[in-house]
This record gives structure tokens, C-alpha cells and sequence, in this order.
């Protein structure tokens, strides 16, 4: 596999996340390092900001409020990377 076979398969677009309702997206800003998409496209960490007025936007809710296991295994392991690094 060349170089440019991995870029090609690594190429990933951003747009602003229009989810004004997500405790995450403070003033169409994420605050988050990093977002897990879903396969329809979905963000995986949307929250509902308790302090929002608005509707949660369904558009980047997936499985909501259920938290998904996949997000709490990949918690469990950053942590344990961060204590191993100390």
C-alpha cells in the first residue's frame, strides 16, 4: 500500500455541527477533541445541554439519551493509557 492509498482512506471532511442543543457545541463550536460518527452520519457524543431552550436536533442524535457502549469502552481506555503514562 502506497502513501497515497492511505491518505485516500484517511481523507475525512469537517463542517460546523449545527446541533445547538448539544453540551458540546458551544456557540457552533465543538468543544470536544474528537467526535465519533456513525454510519448513517450521526454524531455519537451529542448531550443535551440541560441549560438549552431548544429541541434536542435529531439529526445528530443517534440512540439518544442512551449512552453507547462503544463511547464508555473507548473512556475506560483512555484512562487506563493516561495512568500507564504516569
Amino acid at each position: 500500500m502506497s502513501w497515497k492509498d492511505i491518505v485516500n482512506k484517511a481523507e475525512c471532511r469537517v463542517s460546523v455541527c449545527n446541533a445547538t442543543a448539544c453540551g458540546h457545541n458551544i456557540n457552533l463550536k465543538c468543544s470536544l477533541p474528537e467526535v465519533t460518527i456513525s454510519e448513517n452520519g450521526s454524531c455519537l457524543m451529542y448531550t443535551l445541554n440541560p441549560l438549552s431552550r431548544a429541541l434536542p436536533d435529531a439529526k445528530y442524535v443517534s440512540n439518544f439519551p442512551k449512552p453507547k457502549q462503544s463511547l464508555i469502552d473507548r473512556a475506560t481506555r483512555n484512562l487506563n493509557e493516561e495512568k500507564r503514562n504516569r
